[in-house]
């Protein structure tokens, strides 16, 4: 293996890694704006039942 086919190889890795960079930038875009909820990164609905103490006493598991 030379250093040409190294070097080439080296370039398509940081093609591919680009490419891939720039999908998450679009879909972390994406998710700010659209929020669904079965998104875990949306904490809106986590702060919804936060203000409406449906957290604050949760019901025992055993209980």
């Amino acid at each position: 293996m030379g250093p040409r086919k190294l070097f080439v190889g080296l370039q398509v890795l940081l093609i591919i890694s680009i490419i891939l960079l720039a999908f998450e930038v679009a879909a972390r875009e994406l998710v700010q704006q659209y929020p669904s909820p079965l998104n875990p990164y949306d904490h809106k609905m986590e702060r919804e039942l936060a203000g409406s103490g449906a957290l604050d006493n949760p019901r025992p598991v055993n209980g």
